[in-house]
């Protein structure tokens, strides 16, 4: 591991437990299908404790999010960069 390499995996950690204690929502969501890859606390329990799973779509986990918008919104800002 390079020490640049270590850096960035200790800013990433650091940044994982800030939203892990947050109470704001986060999710890191991955690629045009939205896979869930990692998220807080906060996250599952908005979305329901009995869907906190990474590693499957966000319209899997949370298909009532498919009517507001929300899978065509995030589609764009993928699109965008």
């Amino acid at each position: 591991m390079t020490a640049v390499s270590g850096q960035q995996s200790a800013a990433e950690e650091n940044l994982r437990a800030l939203f892990g204690q947050s109470i704001a929502v986060f999710a890191e969501l991955a690629g045009p299908a939205h896979v869930v890859e990692a998220a807080n606390p906060a996250f599952f329990a908005a979305i329901g404790e009995e869907r906190a799973r990474t590693g499957l779509p966000l319209a899997e986990l949370a298909p009532e999010l498919g009517d507001s918008g929300f899978h065509r919104a995030a589609g764009r800002g993928l699109s965008l960069g």
